[in-house]
């Protein structure tokens, strides 16, 4: 139960770390000897199923779901489901309030005495 519980850690801080971008929902199986297979798109497969059907010691189940990421762990010893928040970027943390853009109208007249093109001076 200790290897099923420390390795579900290690694979939901891999979660984690994952780009919600670049972030898969898989089903990892690990074999007595450790052979690692990682299956994309197994979602309708239980964790027992799975184990029974590649010999598989223990299989896990990764789930990335409306900023959390979930990690459900199986083996024949026992069970574990952990979830950790991802950590939403900075910017996105800010509130709308504070956040500024700027826009450059391309090809609006100029105004008078506002003229920006560079300036260079000799002295």
């Amino acid at each position: 139960m200790h290897g099923l519980l420390r390795d579900a850690e290690h694979i939901l801080e891999t979660g984690v770390a994952v780009t919600s971008g670049a972030a898969q929902d898989c089903m990892i199986c690990i074999s007595n000897v450790g052979d690692v297979h990682i299956f994309a798109g197994c979602g309708g497969w239980s964790l027992s199923a799975l184990a029974a059907d590649t010999g598989a010691e223990a299989v896990y189940r990764v789930e990335h779901r409306a900023g959390t990421v979930q990690v459900e762990g199986w083996s024949r010893a026992g069970s574990c489901i952990l979830r950790r928040e991802a950590p939403v970027p900075a910017w996105l943390r800010r509130r709308s309030s504070t956040l500024h853009a700027a826009v450059d109208r391309l090809g609006a007249p100029a105004v008078p005495g506002s003229d920006l093109s560079p300036q260079v001076k000799n002295s």
